[in-house]
C-alpha cells in the first residue's frame, strides 16, 4: 500500500472526521475528501489488528460499493468517486470505509480522457462487539459525555455543589441539589 502524501489507492482506509477511536489508537491521518480523513501506514488487516489491541471492534460490512468518473487527472478522479460512494452508501450507517479497488483506463480514441472505478466497502469502528449504526454509537457517545459531566459536576447530598466552568449548554442542562 503506498504511503505518498495525498495519494489514495487500494488497501487505503477512510475514517469520518469526529469518529470516537480509541485513546490507545496512534494512526496518521490526513484530509482526503470533505468530512474523511486517510489513514497512512496501514491497510485494513493492520489497523483491525490496532483497534483490536485497544480493545475495540473494527467490523466489516457486507457488500462493496463502486463508482465510475471520467476525467484527466487521476487523483483528482479517485476522490470524486469516493464522494460517489459515500453519497450511496449511507455513511450514518458506518464511519470507516475500506478501498478494495482502483482501476484506470485509458481509450485510444481519447488518449489523455481516462475513466477511474473505485470500489469500496464500509467499515465501522466502535467500543463494542455489538454492531451499531454510527448514529447509534454518536447518541451513545453524546449521552455518556452528559452523564460524566454530571458526574463530575455533582457530588452526594450534603456536599456543596463543586465549582466548575461549563459552556453554556451544559450549564442548561444542570439542575440544583440541595445542600443539607
Amino acid at each position: 500500500m503506498p504511503d505518498k502524501p495525498n495519494k489514495i489507492d487500494t488497501g487505503n482506509i477512510l475514517i469520518e472526521e469526529g469518529t470516537l477511536l480509541p485513546e490507545a489508537l496512534r494512526i496518521e491521518r490526513e484530509s482526503c475528501v470533505p468530512g474523511w480523513t486517510v489513514v497512512r501506514g496501514l491497510d485494513g488487516y493492520a489497523l483491525d489488528r490496532e483497534v483490536r489491541k485497544a480493545g475495540w471492534t473494527f467490523f466489516c460490512l457486507a457488500g462493496e460499493i463502486k463508482a465510475t468518473v471520467f476525467g484527466f487527472e487521476k487523483q483528482s478522479m479517485v476522490r470524486r468517486a469516493i464522494e460517489r460512494i459515500l453519497a450511496k452508501a449511507k455513511p450514518e450507517k458506518f464511519n470507516s470505509l475500506e478501498i478494495t479497488g482502483v482501476v484506470s483506463l485509458g481509450s485510444e480514441h481519447f488518449p489523455i480522457l481516462r475513466c477511474v472505478t473505485v470500489s469500496a466497502r464500509s467499515r465501522h469502528i466502535q467500543g463494542n462487539a455489538i454492531l451499531s449504526s454510527a448514529d447509534d454509537v454518536r447518541k451513545r457517545n453524546a449521552d455518556a459525555k452528559i452523564r460524566h459531566i454530571r458526574q463530575e459536576t455533582y457530588r452526594p447530598r450534603g456536599e456543596k455543589l463543586r465549582s466548575e466552568e461549563a459552556t453554556s449548554d451544559e450549564a442548561a442542562e444542570r439542575v440544583a441539589i440541595p445542600v443539607a
